[in-house]
């Protein structure tokens, strides 16, 4: 995790899938983004501990598993405290199973509480502007502060929700209330938009467009998670939900882009929200939630449109395969322009693991492909006429972008198909472009593509699994308003909820398995799912429930 006590630059370096070769296979190796970090600490403030690091590549496949664990099963995230069954706050602290301490009826009216606002709750105005005020709000007040209270800080936001004194917690608030105005007003603008337009830059404008705004909405995510476990603790539901609120709005601002690392990190801050509100469901005295979970948009994060995105800009980073076609130029200055964006190339993958050699066999391959590339181009019905124009160095650069389209729209497939109907589909092109990167890992459109075709797969994976977090909270809400009306009592099955109707496991469409178990004065309702084998430690979630009222 990372402390919000600092002046923080990266560069995003663009989000890649690299098809390296391990031993005698093909192995997909997950690279959505690679960090270029400096760190300029302000006066008097911590440096980052080692404890900091487990989300420092926030698009890797590593944070995807990260992004769905609890702060208190991560083994890397702050100390914990001792195993006792209640933290700071007085609330049972999150075990293998969630205790649930309270019923709760539906409330009256059904939208009293909401997650998302009411078209007719918002107010004129730009939502960029406070996100970007809340930023300059939490460093004006950061860098007044103390190094011992700075330190005492970056600590609190380290710890699960309920590990956080009450006390601390309310010294935070105060202390940070400008940041927290804006963000409530951030939370109820009209206007949400927020686009960087990142389809206007072309070559290592891309791959150097520096993102700090967006790792600050991680921090400001994380102040949001502060202020609710402290509402929460004083009981304070309806400013809790106002809080949850503007922490769901942000997650759906700054995931909007073009870019898969700002949809992860929309998808990242969506799931400190629903642990949030897992949090609340836990607690004491918490209103029944299931209509407020209902208003939010599905999905929250367009994650999908940023692949889409993300595939289109491969060309914008090599702009000399769309515009080697109709350039009029000698292959003398193609090359030049090839030249360049090979040094380009060269800069960002030494960042990485991938040999800095490749960037230099692109220009190489496309020098000595040329007849070969005009034969191909033959066969694909390319109009024989304009194959006679090209000289052999631009038939190679449109050779390579045709290749790349092809199968850049193969991989637009498996995420455009949403349900598990599209596992088959999704598993199919993704063994296809295995087998062509293995074939095609001599030619140009088989080294471009290793390196700069986003990871299809994990982004859906990403946002299925943030879609059972969602369901399976919808469930365990539904199951309080039944157990609330009828003396304690749960249901047979979760067909029963007509009232409150569950969704589907999201993995497979088909409803939860749902099981209860009579434990003394507790009742431990098990909701299982049909996840892959690799994400067996998701396939179920337990809560205790009261034993019924006699």
């Amino acid at each position: 995790m990372k402390l919000p006590f600092h002046r923080q630059s990266f560069s995003w370096r663009f989000a890649v899938i690299r098809l390296t070769t391990w031993g005698s296979g093909l192995t997909f190796a997950m690279a959505i983004s690679t960090w270029g970090w400096s760190q300029e600490s302000a006066p008097g403030k911590t440096q980052e501990t080692t404890a900091g690091k487990e989300n420092d590549h926030i698009g890797s496949s590593a944070t995807l598993e990260w992004l769905q664990t609890k702060p208190s099963q991560r083994q890397e995230s702050m100390p914990q405290s001792p195993s006792s069954q209640t933290g700071a706050n007085g609330i049972a602290a999150t075990g293998s199973q969630d205790r649930i301490c309270s019923l709760s009826a539906q409330p009256t009216p059904a939208f009293q509480y909401r997650f998302w606002p009411s078209r007719f709750d918002l107010r004129p105005g730009s939502a960029q502007t406070h996100f970007y005020r809340a930023i300059l709000q939490r460093s004006f007040v950061s860098q007044g502060l103390p190094k011992e209270k700075s330190d005492e800080l970056n600590q609190l936001l380290g710890l699960d929700m309920e590990e956080v004194p009450v006390e601390a917690a309310r010294d935070f608030v105060e202390r940070f209330e400008s940041v927290f105005v804006e963000l409530e007003a951030m939370a109820q603008s009209e206007d949400n938009s927020w686009d960087l337009r990142l389809r206007d830059l072309r070559g290592k404008d891309i791959w150097n467009f520096r993102l700090e705004d967006v790792q600050q909405a991680r921090t400001l995510a994380r102040f949001l998670q502060v202020k609710i476990a402290a509402q929460i603790a004083e009981r304070d539901y309806a400013g809790a939900t106002d809080s949850i609120r503007a922490g769901f709005r942000l997650a759906a601002f700054v995931g909007q882009g073009e870019s898969i690392i700002q949809g992860l990190v929309g998808v990242a801050i969506e799931n400190v929200m629903l642990s949030a509100v897992e949090f609340a469901i836990r607690s004491p005295e918490c209103p029944n939630f299931y209509w407020a979970l209902q208003t939010l948009p599905t999905p929250l994060v367009p994650l999908r449109d940023a692949v889409e995105s993300e595939l289109g800009m491969v060309f914008l980073m090599f702009p000399m395969l769309n515009e080697s076609e109709a350039t009029t130029l000698s292959d003398t200055e193609l090359m030049q322009r090839l030249n360049r964006s090979i040094g380009d190339l060269r800069s960002l993958m030494s960042n990485n693991s991938t040999p800095i050699a490749g960037a230099d066999s692109i220009g190489l391959i496309l020098t000595l492909t040329g007849e070969d590339a005009k034969t191909k181009l033959k066969q694909s019905g390319y109009d024989s006429a304009k194959l006679e124009k090209l000289t052999p160095l631009q038939a190679s650069m449109v050779n390579a972008g045709r290749e790349l389209k092809v199968h850049s729209d193969e991989l637009l497939k498996g995420i455009k198909v949403r349900g598990p109907e599209g596992d088959a589909l999704r598993t199919k092109v993704l063994l296809d472009l295995e087998r062509w990167a293995s074939t095609r890992s001599g030619t140009a459109a088989g080294l471009i593509g290793g390196l700069i075709f986003p990871s299809t797969q994990n982004v859906h994976e990403a946002l299925v699994r943030i879609e059972m977090m969602r369901q399976r909270l919808i469930a365990v809400e539904a199951l309080r308003a039944y157990a609330a009306a009828h003396s304690g009592r749960l249901p047979e099955s979760l067909s029963e909820l007509s009232d409150t109707p569950v969704g589907v496991d999201p993995f497979s469409s088909q409803p939860f398995e749902y099981r209860i178990e009579a434990k003394g004065d507790r009742q431990t309702v098990t909701l299982s799912s049909k996840v892959p084998q690799r994400f067996a430690s998701l396939a179920e979630v337990k809560f205790e429930f009261p034993a019924v009222r006699q």
